[in-house]
């Protein structure tokens, strides 16, 4: 029976993802925790070998992290960040390690997938889109709000009371003052990314990754607009950017 080797944390702006991976990569437990009190990560004796670590929280943050998951797991965590070049990926920012860890993990295992242009979405606190070339280089990208920000910043800014949680899904003009806010957002945000696609030069993949990755894609998907989604693509890119340890 393979036992569980490899943690892997993917740390956000809200929550942290993490998954275990067995002895030959496979996924044997995945789930949600708080940070640094890792409230919800569930190992239940793993026997790590490593763990590697995405992180867009900063330094200070990361140091406590570090501290945190020594303490609480017995293993030196790996943490990544973005360089000028990982599997053919060539990062656009000239200061590569300004660029944030978990754009530049969710294109190198986008481009690794496919060897081919692709546009990158990845959707959390903050929107990113990011493009890559045929040959591999990083041309740039976009951050915008994220859904949930978005109408919330509506809400601050105008005299428009809400008490309830936004429920994003449907793009169909609102009867409501609720969902004409939540629908124009996701109307708004998924025009923004077929036009991103539809004026590329060369015929980019779309992924689609991040916590609101099921709401983008559903509503892309009911515009026909062609994508892959992928929620874990920022911990594929972990694999890449840290490979793994030799077991003994």
């Amino acid at each position: 029976m393979n036992r569980a080797r490899i943690l892997e944390l993917d740390v956000g702006n809200t929550r942290a993802k993490w998954r275990l991976l067995a002895e030959g990569q496979s996924v044997c437990a995945r789930g949600v925790c708080t940070v640094p009190e890792l409230q919800g990560l569930e190992l239940e004796q793993a026997d790590l070998a490593q763990v590697r670590v995405s992180s867009v929280r900063g330094r200070a943050f990361n140091r406590e992290l570090d501290k945190k998951l020594r303490l609480v797991l017995g293993v030196d965590p790996q943490f990544a960040s973005a360089s000028a070049e990982c599997f053919g990926v060539i990062n656009a920012y000239a200061d590569p390690e300004k660029l944030g860890v978990d754009r530049w993990l969710a294109m190198v295992a986008a481009f690794a997938r496919v060897r081919g242009a692709c546009l990158v979405i990845d959707a959390g606190s903050a929107i990113t889109l990011d493009g890559v070339a045929v040959s591999g280089q990083h041309l740039g990208g976009y951050i915008v709000p994220g859904l949930a920000i978005q109408a919330r910043s509506l809400l601050a800014g105008t005299s428009i009371l809400s008490s309830e949680e936004f429920q994003f899904g449907a793009m169909a003009m609102g009867n409501s003052t609720r969902t004409a806010i939540e629908n124009g957002i996701l109307s708004m945000v998924v025009a923004w990314i077929a036009d991103a696609k539809r004026n590329s030069v060369s015929e980019p993949v779309l992924f689609v990754t991040g916590g609101d990755a099921g709401v983008l894609s559903a509503a892309l998907k009911s515009q026909g607009v062609a994508h892959e989604c992928v929620p874990e693509l920022v911990l594929d890119g972990l694999a890449l950017a840290l490979p793994s340890r030799e077991l003994e």
